[in-house]
């Protein structure tokens, strides 16, 4: 059985998409593979949701530390700040190099490249010694709850709740943003926000709930991913970024509508607009709050086609660990 490091870091000021992505791909991995992860200076609730799947943690003195890949077979990278030099480095120990990314640059140096956005566009980057550019959703960097989820028919509901989740971390309080956006143009409907461990706005959450108790508004927070696939099964509509998240609830096959929140979602916000998987809302943080409110408004007056996408779509099929797992162990062939 093959070692393999995963390097990614992740905190409440920077986001946990990384690390998420990472922790997806680990469990995918894990019956070939054994599992360590290589972080720098991360808050303690990334350990524990790392040391919470029974992976190893290496702690490492620097952010460019390479030595550690000395000890693996393989290493997985996820994280902009790891540059091409970096990676060319890391290459000189022999250990093959894996790198998620989800920017499609110029220039790449891994043996493998993963993007799992629908519509990723490499046609201008060059590759040096690459193996496999493994782009598109059956490239899917989900936890096996979702793939399971996947299979299962759901059964259309009424708008009876709105299930938010702007990421784990949420550093922007988007939740808080879209909250004062639909305090005028629901009710009677129950709303879920998502937020993680590594959320530092629960605070002002929670006081805008009591604000505003006639919202049916309720905190879940840092769901398992078996509790979030039973969420989204409950939940009539699911409100995200064009990340990661998107996937899992198109797994479940909830009706989704997707804000652009960062540079990188473009591509995956564009694939999914463009397959007509979700409904599309443009960008967020450039939204007044009027604005936000005709966009919202106008996802609950199509509601009933959301609906109709949801069950047609087949974005995920359940497949990618296989289709992961055989690419990376084909490096030794």
């Amino acid at each position: 059985m093959y070692n393999i490091v995963f390097r990614a870091d992740g905190s409440s000021e920077t986001g946990m998409g990384h690390i998420m992505r990472c922790l997806a791909t680990a469990q995918m991995l894990q019956n070939d593979f054994t599992i360590a992860f290589a972080i720098f200076d991360v808050d303690a609730s990334v350990k524990n949701i790392i040391s919470s799947y029974n992976y190893r943690i290496l702690e490492l003195a620097g952010k460019k530390d390479e030595k550690f890949v000395d000890r693996f077979d393989a290493a997985v990278i996820d994280g902009y700040w790891f540059d091409n030099n970096y990676i060319k480095e890391l290459k000189k120990s022999g250990t093959k190099i894996i790198q998620i990314d989800d920017l499609a640059g110029s220039e790449f140096f891994a043996d493998i490249v993963i993007n799992h956005a629908i519509g990723s566009d490499y046609s201008s980057s060059k590759f040096f010694d690459c193996k496999h550019l493994l782009t598109g959703s059956e490239y899917a960097l989900l936890r096996p709850e979702f793939f399971k989820a996947a299979e299962t028919k759901r059964i259309a509901t009424q708008l009876e709740s709105v299930t938010i989740s702007m990421g784990g971390a949420d550093p922007h309080n988007f939740s808080l943003s879209l909250l004062q956006a639909l305090k005028d143009i629901l009710a009677v409907v129950k709303i879920n926000v998502l937020v993680g461990n590594a959320c530092s706005h629960k605070k002002s959450l929670e006081e805008f709930i009591v604000k505003n108790p006639e919202m049916l508004i309720h905190i879940q927070e840092s769901l398992n991913a078996e509790e979030m696939v039973k969420l989204f099964q409950t939940s009539s509509l699911f409100i995200c970024p064009a990340s990661t998240v998107a996937y899992e609830a198109l797994a479940v096959r909830v009706p989704t509508a997707c804000f652009l929140t960062a540079e990188n979602q473009q591509s995956l916000y564009k694939g999914l607009v463009n397959t007509k998987s979700v409904k599309g809302l443009g960008g967020l943080p450039a939204s007044s709050e009027k604005e936000l409110q005709v966009k919202l408004s106008n996802v609950f007056l199509e509601y009933a086609e959301l609906v109709k996408i949801s069950e047609q779509q087949h974005v995920i099929d359940g497949l990618s660990g296989k289709r992961i797992g055989e690419a990376i162990l084909s490096l030794w062939n």
